[in-house]
């Protein structure tokens, strides 16, 4: 079992390492590598040569306003109990504080095999933890210093972690560096000319998503109000705000330990086939989602058939429940 952290307060962000990039740019940059993760030119190619690191985050009311989200190079949204929860996607972004971090779910794993990620979570019952470990996901849990607790929240809705000291903790288990091997999706120009200005997500009667095109981004509403981030010392809370959302509709059945013991737990089913959106600049193409096994990325095609392109930019990537509604207008 690995060992709890304690409480502190807010200290100094680590300088173990070089600086890192504080926020992800979606301006296009010189030619240069283009990054598997979100499409998004790089000029330092070594930044997207290493392993993604991906944080499991809570999205309990009392869990927000997040922090670190708004720099994650992508987001995934995913069920779980009677809410949703997030999983921050870092690459070539590291983030120094960002959270919370809360624990596994079966689904958590197949998403981030195609990516060579290893996982952060806060813990996890046994079995869904042997889910992991049998889909070849490695897992870092609570450990300090790259996990630590802060104490202007209860917990568990209060532990933080870095996506570097984490990155460095990988690297010291012996767990592969391997980059990506392929892009996570297709990159290129939206096919789509159907507005969609404003997109709602039914998740469930209490979570109700609408993301709404402003200024070039969709933002994040809960009802009628943004839902934000913070930073470290809660001096600046902004709207969540990105560049393109994907939405992969998916099967989804609860599932228990196989012995009886601990609870079930909402299950995503993300081999096969189902309808897909992609929004983005105000507009949005539909089409199919196929995929085949947990080693491979979500293949897109347009409802013509021709594969579907995703602009590059900071993603947020729904896999989101096929008997709920996605409205747009």
């Amino acid at each position: 079992m690995e060992p709890a952290t304690t409480t502190i307060d807010p200290v100094p962000s680590p300088t173990t390492s070089a600086a890192t990039t504080t926020t992800t740019t979606t301006t296009t940059l010189p030619k240069g590598t283009q990054s598997p993760l979100n499409g998004l030119y790089v000029l330092d190619e070594t930044s997207v040569e290493r392993r993604v690191i991906a944080v499991k985050i809570d999205n309990h009311a009392e869990a927000r306003p997040q922090s670190g989200v708004e720099q994650a190079d992508a987001m995934i949204e995913l069920m779980a109990e009677g809410v949703t929860r997030f999983i921050a996607l870092s690459l070539q972004t590291d983030i120094d504080y960002l959270g919370p971090n809360r624990s596994v779910r079966p689904t958590d794993p197949t998403l981030v095999r195609p990516l060579n990620a290893t996982l952060v979570i806060s813990g996890g019952q046994d079995w869904i933890k042997s889910i992991v470990s049998s889909v070849g996901v490695p897992l870092n849990g609570e450990i300090p210093p790259a996990s630590f607790r802060r104490s202007h929240r209860s917990a568990p809705h209060n532990l933080y972690v870095s996506t570097l000291l984490h990155r460095n903790l990988a690297t010291r288990r012996g767990y592969s560096d391997e980059p990506m091997q392929q892009r996570w999706f297709e990159w290129g120009e939206l096919q789509g000319t159907e507005f969609a200005t404003e997109v709602t997500l039914n998740w469930t009667p209490g979570l109700v998503v609408t993301w709404k095109y402003e200024e070039g981004r969709y933002v994040r509403y809960l009802g009628q109000n943004t839902q934000n981030w913070t930073d470290e010392i809660r001096e600046t809370i902004e709207p969540m705000a990105y560049d393109t959302l994907i939405v992969i509709m998916a099967e989804m059945f609860w599932q228990g330990a196989p012995s009886g013991a601990g609870s079930a737990v909402p299950v995503m089913t993300t081999i096969g086939s189902g309808v897909a959106q992609v929004f983005s600049g105000g507009k949005v193409t539909t089409g199919t989602w196929q995929r085949r096994t947990n080693n491979d990325p979500f293949t897109l095609h347009t409802d013509s058939g021709e594969e579907m392109l995703v602009p590059p930019g900071q993603l947020w990537v729904n896999i989101f429940p096929r008997d709920r509604a996605v409205d747009w207008d």
